[in-house]
């Protein structure tokens, strides 16, 4: 069985370029991920549009502001993957990024 991978997305006000970025996390071709979005409180469509894009496929936090560090930490608190990926939310991931860095793992797991 694959090891699960959390893919942790840090947002402040990145709306719609999160959008984006979710959905690079959620089309890996390495699967299973979990995708968590820790949004610091932004005021654009993030609070609105991410539950109604991707209710039930992530998990979605809303916190006060507490810089990309402390959204980080909160993501890697809530994972439960044996590995996590970090990823800004005006960012995105190539489909296979997860998946080649699994294989370099499992080739070398020291």
């Amino acid at each position: 069985m694959a090891e699960l991978v959390s893919i942790v997305v840090v947002a402040h006000q990145n709306w719609p370029d999160l959008e984006l970025a979710v959905q690079s996390a959620l089309c890996q071709s390495y699967q299973p991920v979990e995708v968590i979005v820790v949004d610091n409180s932004s005021t654009d469509a993030t609070p609105r549009e991410l539950p109604r894009l991707f209710s039930g496929r992530i998990r979605y936090v809303r916190q006060p502001n507490t810089g990309d560090a402390g959204a980080y930490n909160t993501g890697f608190g809530l994972s439960c993957g044996g590995f996590v990926q970090f990823l800004d939310g005006d960012d995105v991931l190539t489909p296979y990024k997860i998946e080649k860095q699994m294989e370099v793992f499992c080739e070398h797991p020291d």
